[in-house]
């Protein structure tokens, strides 16, 4: 029998190494038509300008959830916040059954928040009898919408109906940009 021992120098390391699994969502046509019968060898995905390896692959259509922001502040009076309610019911009209959604009507606070659901008329109950008050805290109820996304499955989106301007937050719009940049949801402003 024999016995040895081997000192070796310690490798010291401060890196913090991060990866993560991205999803990326890709809809193909060709004249006007879904193609439905492509593989991974079709697709190269991207990252500054860097070839990244496709981990897992899969087609088919893939539900979603979407968090639909109405601003009713007092700048949204009239004719802007009757079109703001009438795209989010559009867009609500428009999912399908294994979609989900959520509507957030906010000003300064948030007036009305109805759960993640399917369920039409519970996204309905909350475009009825809006009216406008106070200032608009978009930067604080778009941040509030990209983290609550987070915690939920496959494609996720924001679409923010409002005219923009920003009155009440107590965010500054580079931390909504910090998390926008770090999130799998997309928006639609």
């Amino acid at each position: 029998t024999a016995d040895a021992l081997l000192f070796t120098p310690a490798i010291e390391s401060n890196a913090d190494v991060r990866v993560e699994l991205r999803q990326v969502y890709a809809v193909v046509t060709h004249d006007g038509k879904r193609v439905l019968d492509l593989d991974r060898g079709y697709f190269t995905v991207l990252d500054d300008g860097e070839p990244q390896q496709i981990v897992t692959f899969a087609g088919g259509d893939v539900a979603f959830t979407a968090t639909i922001l109405v601003d009713a502040s007092d700048s949204m009076a009239g004719q802007p916040l009757a079109q703001a309610l009438a795209g989010a019911k559009a867009f609500l009209s428009g999912m399908r059954a294994l979609d989900e959604g959520r509507l957030i009507v906010f000003s300064d606070h948030l007036v009305h928040v109805t759960p993640f659901t399917n369920v039409p008329e519970v996204l309905f109950a909350g475009l009825g009898g809006v009216n406008v008050h106070g200032g608009t805290s978009l930067n604080d109820t778009l941040l509030l919408a990209l983290e609550q996304l987070d915690e939920r499955q496959g494609r996720r989106v924001v679409v923010l109906l409002s005219d923009g301007i920003d009155t009440h937050s107590a965010l500054d719009i580079e931390a909504v940009l910090r998390k926008a940049h770090e999130s799998q949801a997309l928006i639609y402003w």
